[in-house]
């Protein structure tokens, strides 16, 4: 028995065109595949965000094509269109401005509406900033997210970063440079001390990753020229510290009361820092801590 919605991607199985979904470069034009340079060469029609940038990679292998303006704001006649070609018989290629299309982009409206009317749909795999992060974050690559743009603001927002505060797998976050430290200042306030990857100009000449917490993160950026280039957060997945497994919050509290009592002269943060690493705690958690047992003395 056949299974609904099975795939077709041979010519025979159906007379419809093929929608290919292309992955291209997201930065060194030499990460294309042979095979999706195949599809660009005997495809007439090509669906595209900037078809100026599309042009460019394009020329670079000598392809030409019939573009057409496939963008967030188009996307719903965008797609008439080019269900219209399909069934028409035609094939056509969809690119993104970089990486695969349907990963934060609007592909994936083109493609759920293909496959709700039995268009066969097949991807060209390619080149992928996510994944091209994850391997340069050095961070747990076993089990892992793609939480692509946070939303900017609101409830939404707060709700996603209260998540990752508890996400024990590797997570994957796509940023504009101009809201970068924003974020980073917000990220640092639930995921605190766990390390973080900021990678940027993937791929290119000047390609560079940074790691450290995100309040570290927030100062190494502050220091150089602004950031350019699409930039990708890696954040390493919550892990349980042996050492609080052994201490009660009283055991803890008690101890920061010995460190405050037998260092009275000691500034916060230094006696803050020997409480981290002693019981495991958070260094921002041990700063309010020691903070508090100073308060109660006074």
């Amino acid at each position: 028995m056949k299974a609904k919605n099975q795939e077709k991607n041979t010519r025979s199985d159906t007379q419809n065109g093929i929608l290919y979904v292309i992955s291209t470069p997201i930065g060194n034009l030499g990460d294309i595949t042979v095979r999706a340079v195949e599809i660009l060469h005997k495809t007439t029609y090509v669906a595209a965000e900037k078809i100026s940038h599309t042009k460019k990679l394009l020329s670079h292998y000598r392809i030409s094509a019939t573009y057409i303006s496939y963008r967030e704001e188009n996307r719903v006649h965008a797609a008439d269109e080019i269900i219209r070609l399909i069934c028409a018989g035609h094939d056509v290629a969809l690119v993104s401005d970089a990486g695969t299309p349907g990963i934060s982009d609007p592909g994936h409206y083109l493609i759920e509406r293909c496959i709700s009317l039995d268009i066969s749909v097949v991807p060209i795999p390619g080149a992928s900033s996510a994944l091209a992060a994850l391997t340069k974050s050095g961070f747990s690559s076993d089990q892992f997210i793609f939480i692509g743009f946070l939303p900017r603001k609101g409830k939404k927002r707060t709700e996603i970063l209260e998540e990752l505060s508890r996400e024990r797998r590797t997570a994957i976050i796509f940023e504009s440079p101009k809201r970068t430290i924003n974020t980073l200042r917000d990220m640092a306030e639930h995921i605190q001390d766990r390390p973080v990857a900021l990678c940027r100009e993937l791929t290119k000449l000047h390609e560079t990753c940074l790691r450290g917490t995100a309040w570290e993160l927030i100062d190494i950026s502050q220091e150089h020229d602004p950031l350019k280039g699409e930039v990708v957060l890696v954040v390493s997945g919550f892990q349980d510290d042996p050492k609080m497994s052994m201490l009660s919050d009283e055991d803890i509290k008690r101890r920061a009361e010995d460190f405050v009592r037998k260092y009275p002269e000691a500034k916060t943060g230094t006696i803050a820092a020997m409480l981290s690493k002693e019981t495991g705690v958070r260094k921002s958690r041990a700063y309010r801590m020691i903070v508090d047992v100073r308060e109660r003395k006074d």
